[in-house]
């Protein structure tokens, strides 16, 4: 199991970025239902920061469900609005689950 994470640090308008995000993980599900998109935010201390979780069942999925987005012109209509972050702040990560 993978587990693909994206965050960053939300900008000077909280509530925009999380309607953006909202839209995004929606749009991102209705492309592939049986991996939801989750949002995350930081429970205790600092809630600047707001994070994005999907699990795939191997790395080609990943990579095959990433190839999909990258030709999805409304990810890419979305992900131009991604100014709502923080610049330099995104960062995404790969895990894998151990047994």
């Amino acid at each position: 199991m993978i587990s693909y994470v994206v965050e960053g640090e939300i900008g000077d308008n909280h509530h925009d970025t999380v309607s953006w995000a909202k839209e995004l993980s929606a749009h991102i599900n209705s492309l592939d239902p049986d991996n939801p998109c989750r949002i995350l935010r930081k429970k205790f201390g600092p809630r600047h920061k707001i994070a994005f979780i999907q699990n795939f069942d191997s790395l080609a999925h990943l990579e095959q469900f990433h190839a999909q987005l990258a030709g999805d012109e409304k990810y890419q209509e979305l992900m131009g609005r991604k100014n709502l972050t923080k610049n330099g702040t995104v960062q995404d990560h790969v895990y894998e689950f151990v047994d």
